[in-house]
């Protein structure tokens, strides 16, 4: 599960968003949140999981060990979603389980997706 990237730090599976599609909702909820940087983050964008999943993932680096987002739909609601944060093993370990699992509507999805992550970036000392 852990995230395949190409050489310039694309997942494997990125894909355009589309207009209309909840996935583009999704990215401009989080470009219009007042503390989301993308230029904090290897990646932020749409991503074919397979099995026709899509998400919108959010790569915090590169490193095996870097926490990693993934956001999808929540079944049939377009405004509901699910968020399921992993971090990989320092060895290079796939994570098998996510770390963080949440769910919320629009509203929060940005602070809730951002709130997560940090929850799992390393300390500063």
């Amino acid at each position: 599960m852990h995230p395949r990237l190409d050489l310039s730090g694309r997942p494997l599976g990125a894909t355009t968003a589309v207009l209309g599609r909840w996935d583009a909702l999704v990215l401009m909820l989080l470009a219009s949140h007042p503390d989301f940087d993308p230029h904090e983050f290897a990646w932020a964008g749409p991503e074919h999981l397979g099995d026709g999943v899509l998400c919108v993932s959010i790569y915090t680096d590169l490193a095996a060990d870097s926490p990693y987002l993934w956001i999808t739909q929540l079944g049939e609601n377009p405004e509901t979603y699910r968020l399921c944060l992993y971090v990989g093993g320092a060895e290079g370990e796939e994570a098998e389980d996510p770390f963080l699992v949440g769910e919320c509507g629009a509203e929060e999805l940005a602070a809730e997706a951002l709130g997560m992550i940090a929850s799992a970036r390393p300390r500063e000392a």
